[in-house]
């Protein structure tokens, strides 16, 4: 059958629901046996290619023929680590109501590595709350039929809500729809038969790996009541590029669906039931949709907007009733009836019934001043939305205490929160708007933000005990010193940028889990310093940048560990013009291995590492700074004379190609100040380095390793260059260094002049000289200048030389199987001792 195709563009949604009749549980994932079950798995959690927003994707047969093309991937961070349940607003997430009680949620935790150099105790998956969320479900709202909105006790952070898919015109049948579910994972091998894939329960009870794919909606009705019912088959002639069903063990997963108008995936519902034999040709599985109710649910959960008519509006916060939880607003002599939580009982007491009454407060209109005038507010799971500019006020009593389910601050709008938190609260921010924490003395709330801009200029003390930096929207800014002295920051769920703006930080530990971490300076004429001191092997996914020049602001990078031969690995991003200076320590700039589903590593693929810093300084005091795989280094090196640099390339290669695009790369200046600086370069058999860097100083460089070496600076080092394996190719004239540079070419080691260098002597030592191009000098392009020697000691090796000028001098072979392509010997002679020629 012909393979529908998506065209452009990301995901958003609608609502499903279930049917009621002979029908079991659903979901999971039923999948074709031609297809591996690592593409389903990477697929359902956007994994290597299935990076979100990803375009013209192939999947393959597992015989290597084309299954299809994905023309645009769907984005899953909505979908929960269970599987069971989407965030679709905020605060809400949609299930079956079939499901059992589901008392809290995440969305990160499948992303989770258990790598001990992350940070201290990242081995541990207990760590995971110190990078990531967990919220607490509040109640349930069920639909007429098997399918429940779940409000959350907080917003979410984590992940953004996917966006519903509202266009009911489009729900016929010939949809394409993609699915994520977790649980049982099932191969079909027949009509109607089917074999167990795997089923490893984590995360919780009701559990499972995630995976995914996608089908064409084969039918669909649309109930009295206003509910769609859409159903689609799993047959054994392909309909897509990844043809998937559901299983028993999720039902509740999301769906989402190609929205023709715009282009885009959108969320449309959950799986909720399925009919016949797993297998070919057999299973058909159910969807509803519920979109109305669904909108009108949602709305339910909001008091009515308060709009002001001035910026200098007060809207006063009465005091809050114990019992019943509300409390009244006064704006300009008018009273506004707000519903928090009861509050009599601690919190640890809570009950569903406790949050059914609490609304959320939208406030807009001109802006204007928030002020408490009682002791605490506590909106339960009402969340506060600001449209406009607000000022958060205790009224000067700074023991008064505003908590809430988060702040939703729209694009446009700047909350000034000149609140005191108290140790154990969280304040929770998202939106495109900016949240100013202000206010003087030390703030004890938590600060989980995971959209927009956080700026922190608290006076006195720093403005959060904790912070969470996360889903990589979030962007918090130090306005003022001293914001996060003894603050434990972590970056969450693909991060997010941590900028100092002109402030500077001392780190022992960088708490994050992924590549989406990032931190840098952003303030124009000014200069961050950012200390790293951790101990030990660390590693950072992570990333480094400033604004490229001192007028755009600049990050001035430090290594400098506690103890000695301590190693820090930059597997991320570092893009940025204020130096670095590394103290006996071991830096390396490596690409990581691509992380798959179920952290599987395929140990040919590796992202890629990038460690620019252009023409600024990087000082090397008794440390070692390495390239590895797949790794681009570019600066004004300096070394002193107890510090190395190493360029290396080596590990699985899935053909020779791969070899050279993933070789380590070297640009810049190096210079080797003293004879004990040395620049070794050690690339393993089918890799290829590349040295573009100028070298200079009194060091020697040293390749090892049987790869090969292309030397391409225009260099002038004076301590010598020592081949003792692999190949080196000279790129240029002066490639090999000073003229006065000491060339020793070891057995089974092989220098291609490649029709360049100038050589005073160079010391053949049972290697081989190749000249691959003609060039006017060597050996094949070697020119010997006064008081110089060119001696070749060896047996049975072959020296290949093209033109060559002796410019008077003798040059000696000795035991040498020598070839000569160009016999235009000028001013000089060759004797032979016991050679071939």
């Amino acid at each position: 059958m012909n393979k529908m195709k998506f065209k452009k563009k990301l995901l958003p949604s609608l609502i499903l629901s279930i049917l009621s009749g002979q029908i079991y549980p659903a979901s999971a994932v039923l999948m074709r046996d031609d297809i591996s079950t690592q593409v389903y798995r990477d697929f359902g959690e956007n994994r290597g290619v299935f990076a979100a927003g990803s375009t013209n994707i192939p999947i393959y047969h597992t015989d290597g023929s084309l299954s299809g093309i994905i023309n645009v991937m769907p984005d899953f961070s909505a979908n929960a680590d269970r599987g069971n349940m989407t965030l679709i607003d905020p605060q809400v997430t949609v299930t079956a109501d079939h499901v059992t009680k589901i008392t809290d949620a995440s969305f990160g935790k499948r992303y989770l590595q258990l790598d001990s150099t992350l940070f201290s105790g990242a081995e541990k998956s207990s760590s995971y709350e110190l990078m990531n969320e967990i919220t607490k479900e509040a109640y349930t709202v069920t639909s007429p039929g098997d399918y429940k909105l779940v409000r959350q006790r907080s917003i979410v952070t984590d992940a953004a809500p996917a966006e519903l898919f509202t266009d009911t015109s489009q729900l016929k049948a010939g949809l394409q729809i993609a699915r994520v579910g977790g649980g049982y994972f099932t191969v079909a091998t027949g009509v109607g038969k089917s074999t167990p894939a795997e089923y490893i329960p984590h995360f919780g009870q009701g559990s499972g790996p995630t995976a995914g794919g996608l089908n064409i909606v084969g039918n669909v009705t649309l109930g009295s009541n206003g509910i769609y019912t859409l159903t689609y088959k799993f047959t054994s002639d392909e309909k897509t590029a990844l043809d998937a069903g559901a299983r028993p063990g999720d039902s509740g997963s999301g769906v989402w669906a190609w929205d023709n108008i715009s282009q885009s995936w959108k969320f449309m519902g959950i799986h909720t039931a399925h009919s016949g034999d797993a297998g070919y040709d057999s299973l058909t599985l159910y969807m509803r949709a519920d979109p109305g109710w669904t909108q009108e649910t949602l709305n339910s959960f909001n008091d009515p907007s308060v709009n002001t008519l001035k910026a200098s509006d007060v809207i006063y916060i009465g005091n809050q009733n114990i019992y019943s939880g509300e409390g009244d607003l006064t704006l300009n002599g008018k009273t506004i009836r707000y519903h928090g939580i009861a509050t009599y009982f601690p919190k640890s007491e809570r009950e569903e019934e406790d949050y059914e009454t609490n609304k959320n407060l939208i406030f807009g209109g001109a802006g204007g001043t928030l002020q408490l005038t009682a002791p605490n507010l506590d909106m339960g799971a009402g969340s506060l939305t600001f449209k406009s500019d607000y000022i958060l006020s205790d009224g000067g009593n700074s023991s008064r205490r505003m908590n809430s389910a988060g702040y939703i601050i729209n694009a446009g709008a700047t909350v000034m929160s000149n609140l005191t938190g108290s140790a154990g609260d969280i304040w929770r921010k998202i939106g495109l708007g900016t949240l100013v924490i202000g206010g003087s003395g030390i703030n004890h709330a938590g600060i989980y933000t995971g959209d927009g801009l956080t700026v922190l200029q608290r006076q006195g003390g720093h403005a959060a005990d904790t912070m969470h930096i996360s889903s990589g929207r979030a962007i918090v800014r130090l306005g003022a010193a001293n914001q996060l002295d003894g603050t434990q920051v972590g970056f969450g769920t693909k991060g997010g940028v941590l900028d100092l703006y002109g402030q500077s930080l001392t780190w022992n530990d960088i708490i994050h889990m992924d590549n989406g971490a990032t931190i840098g300076n952003s303030h124009a004429n000014t200069l961050s310093n950012f200390t790293f001191t951790g101990s030990g092997p660390k590693t950072y996914l992570g990333n480094f940048f400033d604004g490229g020049s001192a007028d755009k602001g600049l990050l001035h990078l430090a290594y400098a560990p506690g103890v000695a031969g301590s190693s820090w690995t930059l597997k991320g991003n570092v893009n940025t013009r204020g130096g670095m200076d590394i103290t006996k320590g071991n830096l390396a700039v490596q690409g990581a291995l691509t992380l798959h589903a179920g952290n599987y590593i395929d140990p040919t693929q590796y992202e890629t590492a990038f460690f620019d810093l252009g023409d600024s300084l990087v000082k090397l005091t008794g440390s070692q700074f390495t390239v590895g795989r797949n790794a681009m280094a570019r600066g004004n090196f300096v070394l002193d004379d107890a510090s190395s640099m190493v360029v290396t390339s080596g590990g699985a290669l899935s053909n020779s190609q791969q070899g050279i695009d993933e070789g380590a790369y070297l640009d810049g200046r190096v210079t080797l100040s003293g004879t004990n600086s040395v620049l070794k370069v050690t690339p393993e058999e089918g890799f290829l380095v590349r040295i573009n860097a100028a070298l200079s100083g009194a060091g020697q460089v040293v390749k090892s390793g049987a790869g090969i070496l292309a030397l391409g600076g225009n260099n002038d080092f004076t301590g010598g260059l020592l081949l003792s394996a692999g190949k080196t190719i000279a790129g240029n004239l002066n490639a090999l260094g000073a003229a006065t540079n000491i060339v020793t070419v070891a057995k089974n080691a092989i220098l291609d002049l490649n029709g360049n260098s100038v050589l005073n002597t160079l010391n053949l030592a049972s290697g081989t000289l190749v000249n691959s191009k003609a060039g006017a000098l060597k050996l094949g392009t070697l020119s010997l200048s006064d008081n110089s020697t060119a001696t070749f000691n060896g047996t049975t090796d072959t020296t290949t030389i093209g033109k060559y000028q002796l410019n008077g001098k003798r040059l000696t072979v000795n035991n040498i199987k020598t070839s000569f392509t160009d016999n235009s010997l000028t001013d000089g002679d060759i004797a032979f001792n016991s050679s071939n020629v």
